[in-house]
């Protein structure tokens, strides 16, 4: 039960939804509203694929080095045209 809720309780995925929460309002217009609601499908993706039996290597140490990276990214002020940015 404790993996199932990890997505949605973890430490570290938290703080990517406010990272990537962050870094959207500093976006602007379409960001502020494309971003949020792209992260929670992705997650739900990736949770599909782990609950299906199919394992992604080292993700709980790039779900840290996207905090990280996002963190830069919207204390920078770095602005990047919507797809780079959704990816």
């Amino acid at each position: 039960m404790h993996a199932r809720l990890h997505p949605f309780i973890g430490l570290d995925h938290l703080l990517a939804m406010m990272a990537v929460g962050l870094w959207a309002a500093r976006q602007g217009n379409p960001g502020t509203r494309f971003l949020p609601a792209l992260f929670p499908v992705v997650m739900t993706i990736g949770a599909g694929l782990a609950l299906s039996g199919n394992s992604l290597p080292m993700v709980e140490p790039l779900i840290t080095a996207s905090v990280i990276v996002l963190g830069v990214l919207a204390l920078a002020g770095v602005r990047l045209p919507l797809i780079l940015s959704g990816a």
